[in-house]
């Protein structure tokens, strides 16, 4: 308990604190049980309508339910402020929208709205169908420029029409030359240059290389070389990744690109090679100086060559052993008889000349060995067109290729003469040499009955 000098300053600081009577301060003291500090705080918190006004037990009734109903307002009221707090910190979501964007020539500033918008809506009605549009009027409003909008609608046009120009420029000058591309087989295309007594150009390009992409361009999109290549040449001209393309690559050796080449409609032999691009006017230059060197008229197949026959008694006695060596070799067959020439002599040619050589040829094959790194594949062209490909060891003779396609030809009744050609190289010169030696390893050889 307070005593009442301690009441009396009490009361007076709570006036002088909140500026109240001394009667209220009184209430909110014995409020608090006589303690300041909660008597400011109560006051302070919820104000005079705690305790009330009046006096006595209705005073006091009144004076709680007044507080009760501050309470109830002032709750209801902070309720109220958060929900609205709450409805302005989340806003609904925004609509998705689809806007055109229309960019403006050089007579429209950026800052031109009045523009931007027209364009907008020239923009919206040319999307649309043109049925429907057609019958609908477009209002031209006070802040329309029209004869700005046709100058818009051209320039875009103009612009449109160059790109598309420039885009087939482009296209046109990096074609694939089909209009003097031969279409067909090579073997067509052999049998198409001979009958039209024409060189074969076969080129291999890849569109990934530019610089394959740059010899069309310059090279075989050009009317000059297309003039001249219609004239002279059958003109073949294979992608990388094709078949063909792989094929030519692999018989051919094709090791860089870009390629291209003069070949022999009779043989397939490669004359002339490039492997760079030169320009066109040296190009059609190189085709003339070729053209002049080189023709296709009066080909026969080449012979080997072989010495007039002797008499016996006109042979030196070292010449005599070497034909009883041959004869014996021979199987004591029975015809000309022609000498093997083993002198040395540097001015000549070594010839092999045999009793009767292609008697001695048998006509079995020899059997085919098993693939291993001492093993090569050939392919043989016969006369009818049919294609055989078979293993042989590199250390075989080219004797045994002979005996090979003997039986193979006597399987077909064909039992005439023949030269092997590897390109334009006759093979008959080479009996006794190996495979190797005679350089037919991985190669194309084409069989040729002879007259």
């Amino acid at each position: 308990m307070q005593s009442s000098e301690e009441e009396t300053e009490s009361i007076a600081t709570f006036c002088a604190i909140t500026n109240t009577e001394p009667d209220l301060a009184q209430r909110f003291l014995s409020l608090a049980d006589g303690q300041l500090d909660n008597a400011v705080a109560l006051f302070m918190e919820h104000g005079a309508g705690l305790v009330g006004t009046g006096a006595g037990g209705g005073s006091s009734s009144s004076s709680a339910n007044a507080g009760a109903d501050t309470g109830i307002n002032e709750s209801t009221e902070m309720d109220e402020i958060i929900r609205q707090h709450a409805e302005d910190s989340y806003r609904p979501v925004i609509a998705p929208r689809h806007d055109t964007l229309v960019g403006g020539g050089p007579m429209y500033s950026v800052y031109d709205e009045d523009v931007f918008e027209d364009a907008a809506f020239a923009a919206a009605a040319s999307s649309s169908s043109s049925s429907s549009m057609s019958s609908l009027p477009i209002p031209l409003g006070s802040h329309r420029h029209a004869s700005s909008e046709g100058a818009f609608s051209a320039s875009g046009a103009s612009s449109s029409a160059q790109r598309d120009s420039k885009a087939n420029k482009l296209a046109r000058m990096f074609a694939t030359p089909y209009e003097i591309m031969f279409e067909g087989s090579f073997d067509a295309a052999r049998q198409e240059a001979r009958d039209a007594s024409k060189w074969i150009l076969v080129t291999v390009s890849d569109r990934t290389e530019f610089a394959c992409e740059a010899q069309k361009r310059d090279l075989w999109n050009s009317p000059l070389v297309r003039e001249f290549i219609s004239a002279s040449f059958v003109f073949l001209f294979y992608p990388s990744d094709s078949p063909d393309g792989m094929r030519h690559a692999s018989f051919y050796r094709v090791d860089a690109l870009p390629y291209f080449a003069i070949l022999d409609p009779r043989t397939g032999e490669s004359m002339k090679v490039w492997t760079t691009t030169p320009k066109k006017e040296v190009l059609l230059q190189e085709f003339a100086t070729f053209l002049d060197l080189n023709s296709l008229d009066n080909f026969r197949a080449p012979k080997p060559k072989r010495k007039a026959s002797q008499s016996v008694g006109e042979l030196t006695e070292e010449e005599q052993l070497n034909l009883a060596i041959a004869a014996s070799l021979g199987g004591g067959s029975s015809g000309s008889q022609q000498v093997m020439d083993l002198t040395g002599d540097d001015d000549e040619d070594v010839e092999v000349a045999t009793i009767d050589e292609w008697a001695s040829i048998p006509s079995i094959a020899s059997p085919e060995p098993a693939l291993s790194a001492d093993v090569t594949r050939l392919q043989f062209k016969l006369p009818d067109g049919t294609r055989l490909v078979r293993k042989f060891s590199k250390t075989q003779a080219v004797r045994d290729l002979f005996a090979y396609i003997k039986s193979c030809l006597k399987e077909k009744e064909i039992l005439d003469k023949f030269e092997l050609l590897n390109f334009r190289d006759g093979l008959y010169g080479k009996l006794n040499q190996t495979l190797e030696e005679a350089k037919v390893l991985n190669s194309s050889i084409t069989v040729e009955l002879k007259e």
